[in-house]
């Protein structure tokens, strides 16, 4: 059975892609997102192409939606929506590249995930106070599965959750991210190169005026 559901993403950016949920299976579920061009990513759940219109990707963004039977997250009817971001920056210039944002949604008879992942494409723009959580960007790809924060704060849970702090996701949820690593242009190496061997040298003249 196959239900629509309003996008109750709160991510901060419009969201392109189709937000009907597909009933998945239970967990674990594992997310997959590959982004190594400048196009669409690649989306993979539990290792497989997703199915039906479980996920859409679009320009330098991906989102996915899941209806699960209600408990598998964690929470009850009764507990607020968790928003959650993993942000990851380039490792040579320190800059926020990509995000991905999760938003859990506690319900009966059916808890709903939802997961977006954004780019560095033009015209968007990162958070900037959240931007001190971000992870250093691997060229092998990251698992962002300890990296979560909280967008916003719940005073409801012991104890309360403040933005920015860490989130632990529920048992069985993975997410790993691959996106394009930036390089240094040969200018720039060389500059950085430079820079290495002038020290040296300088160190070496100070030595030998000892």
């Amino acid at each position: 059975m196959r239900h629509n559901i309003p996008c109750l993403l709160g991510f901060g950016f419009a969201v392109t892609a189709s937000c009907a949920v597909a009933r998945a299976d239970t967990l674990p579920i594992s997310i997959s997102i590959t982004d190594l061009t400048e196009g669409m990513p690649t989306v993979l759940i539990n290792g497989k192409p997703p199915v039906g219109d479980t996920c859409a990707t679009t320009l330098e963004h991906a989102a996915c939606s899941f209806l699960l039977p209600s408990g598998s997250l964690g929470g009850n009817v009764n507990d607020p929506v968790r928003q959650l971001i993993a942000v990851l920056k380039e490792p040579v210039t320190g800059e926020v590249s990509d995000e991905l944002r999760l938003s859990l949604i506690f319900g009966t008879p059916n808890d709903t995930l939802i997961a977006g992942f954004e780019s560095d494409r033009a015209g968007f723009s990162f958070e900037d106070d959240l931007q001190k959580f971000a992870v250093e960007e691997l060229a092998k790809g990251n698992d962002l599965t300890t990296s979560f924060v909280s967008t916003i704060p719940i005073n409801t849970t012991n104890p309360p959750l403040n933005r920015g702090d860490p989130v632990a996701l529920p048992t069985g949820l993975t997410v790993f991210v691959q996106s394009d690593v930036d390089v240094p242009e040969p200018p720039s190496i060389i500059l950085m190169l430079s820079g290495v061997v002038g020290a040296l040298i300088a160190r070496a003249q100070r030595r030998c005026g000892r």
